[in-house]
């Protein structure tokens, strides 16, 4: 693997909130055109780790590098356009409630790209619309959505810019299994058709099994261990099996 292909290196990172040591010297690495699982149990870290990837949190020591950059050296201008190429998918969605679904999806390339409006804005908020299978939804408002289809405009709005890395924070969570199916299959779909590289926070172990390229188990604030679904599936630590039990 060239170094060129690899799109986020964590190395030996440090986060701790007080005297709770949150991430021990995390190391991973994310590799173009893949999708990287990070299995975690509740409160180990899962979160911490993408939010320090893009600065939403500051780490306590190691280094963390972004598509080329040093994030803990970048300024907050530099930070900003760093954050352009990624997209990041809240666990709630994070859609304004007073915006309906096409203003949601228009609010972050008019801040962020004022050159895309009228027809051209309005092409790319159909197409990504489209692709995630709700062309027709945007004069809806949010109050107006299912769990599912908020997930699905999120990821709509978030594919509007082309990220080149997608960070998806427990896609999956408050969803029904056949939603979260779904949308576990979009996230496969989305990869293919954007070649976007993906790292997916969760603990929903059938969403990874359709997700992963790669897993990696979160424990104890650190990589425990890292392969594909299988090898970690039939793993004979009893801390990488509890996750499948």
């Amino acid at each position: 693997m060239h170094a060129a292909d690899i799109l986020v290196n964590m190395s030996n990172v440090y986060k701790a909130f007080g005297s709770n040591q949150v991430l021990k010297g995390l190391s991973l690495e994310l590799y173009r055109g893949e999708n990287l699982v990070v299995l975690g149990k509740s409160g180990s870290g899962k979160s911490v780790l993408i939010k320090c990837l893009v600065r939403l949190i500051n780490h306590d020591s190691g280094n963390i590098a972004v598509l080329n950059n040093d994030v803990e050296s970048l300024s907050e201008r530099a930070l900003d356009v760093l954050r352009t190429r990624i997209g990041f998918l809240f666990q709630g969605s994070a859609l304004y409630d007073s915006m309906t679904v096409e203003e949601n999806m228009g609010f972050a390339m008019n801040r962020l790209r004022k050159q895309v409006t009228g027809v051209a804005l309005t092409k790319l908020i159909d197409e990504a619309l489209e692709n995630v299978g709700l062309k027709q939804t945007g004069k809806l408002m949010p109050s107006e959505l299912s769990g599912g289809m908020k997930k699905r405009v999120a990821l709509a709005r978030t594919i509007i810019m082309k990220p080149e890395i997608m960070l998806y924070d427990e896609p999956t969570t408050g969803l029904d299994p056949i939603t979260s199916r779904e949308i576990s299959k979009l996230i496969v779909d989305l990869q293919s058709q954007y070649h976007m590289s993906s790292i997916i926070i969760t603990h929903d172990i059938p969403c990874a099994k359709i997700t992963a390229n790669r897993l990696m188990a979160l424990v104890n604030g650190v990589n425990y261990a890292t392969g594909s679904y299988d090898e970690l599936r039939t793993h004979q630590d009893i801390l990488v099996k509890s996750f499948f039990e």
